[in-house]
């Protein structure tokens, strides 16, 4: 099965977007970096979300993704009511939301706290697999992928957290 994790940050006001594939089988697990997309600082948000949309479409209609998580940001109220890289943030996940769930029957938005819950982990565990899977670059957007694969059905073994190697 293959299930997709996408995390976002924004950088000087322009989204950075990172998507890791995961293949899940009942004896092996791979992890790989699907693709990055960086907003060019001469376009308009408009463009951002429509280049972004653009090219996820192009990377995952061919996969046939069984599931997809996103991560968001945990919520900081103070920060949200004054925070435009925040609000740009939540736009670009829900872009992201929208074109993954043309081509992916499971597509969900969720924490990290609400990625750990999922894998039955903490969040700095989740997110140090994820770092160990495909580096620090994409290791939120790995432990994602690994959530949804519990999402479609997969089951990690008790101790994948601890001992598996990829």
């Amino acid at each position: 099965m293959l299930a997709l994790g996408v995390s976002c940050r924004v950088r000087l006001l322009r989204p950075v977007v990172v998507a890791v594939l995961t293949r899940f089988d009942d004896d092996e697990t791979r992890v790989g970096h699907l693709f990055t997309y960086r907003a060019d600082a001469n376009e308009t948000p408009a463009m951002h979300l429509w280049n972004l949309v653009t090219q996820m479409r192009t990377a995952i209609q061919p996969l046939g993704l069984a599931a997809a998580v996103i991560r968001t940001a945990d919520f900081n109220q103070r920060r949200a009511a004054a925070d435009d890289a925040y609000k740009i943030r939540l736009r670009v996940e829900g872009a992201i939301a929208a074109s993954l769930r043309e081509t992916s029957p499971i597509v969900e938005i969720k924490t990290g706290h609400q990625i750990a819950l999922l894998l039955g982990v903490s969040k700095e565990n989740a997110d140090s697999k994820g770092n160990d899977l495909v580096g620090p670059d994409f290791g939120e957007a790995a432990a994602a992928a690994l959530a949804a694969c519990v999402l479609a059905g997969a089951h990690l073994a008790d101790d994948y957290f601890i001992d598996h190697v990829v």
